[in-house]
């Protein structure tokens, strides 16, 4: 499936048809933040890995623990009951009630610094597995059409954290 398709796939699948021009504009950005990506300007390391090559071990005494994830309010979030975020945020006991003005955006489960997952009894995440996840699992409830995104590998979103903290 070529780029342009799946970009019409994808504009349709949320209610908003796209243009021919705006498809050429999408694949454009597309194609520049993918250049950017494999040009070797962002890599972390010298063999080119994106991502953690960490594994975790699966020999555990330990049972299943409830995770306490945390959620975001962007603008572009789906309101009230109508956000899948906000009734998992209800079930999940984050939350005491549902606001049917807020934009329930993101839930967010992960050793991230701006939202760490907790355990029912207050333990951070990441201490609970011995240290931080080479991930940040993200479940969303989109209001509106999104932009496409490509985000650093760690090191570089570390670097735009501290340069940047309320954006990165």
């Amino acid at each position: 499936m070529t780029l342009p398709s799946v970009l019409e796939n994808a504009a349709t699948s949320i209610g908003e048809e796209k243009s021919d021009k705006d498809l050429r504009i999408l694949e454009q950005q597309v194609h520049q933040k993918l250049t950017t990506f494999s040009s070797g300007k962002s890599k972390c390391n010298s063999d080119g890995n994106m991502a953690s090559q960490l594994t975790y071990s699966t020999e555990s005494d330990r049972n299943v623990l409830p995770l306490r994830p945390i959620f975001k309010d962007y603008a572009w979030g789906i309101r009230g009951l109508d956000s899948r975020v906000a009734r998992y945020a209800l079930e999940s006991g984050i939350i005491d009630e549902v606001d049917p003005d807020t934009p329930y955006a993101e839930l967010w489960m992960g050793t991230h610094p701006s939202g760490p997952t907790t355990l029912r009894d207050g333990t951070t995440l990441e201490e609970a597995v011995g240290g931080p996840l080479p991930f940040l699992f993200k479940v969303l409830s989109a209001g509106k059409a999104l932009s496409i995104q490509a985000h650093p590998c760690k090191a570089g979103a570390q670097k735009l954290h501290l340069e940047n903290p309320a954006n990165y």
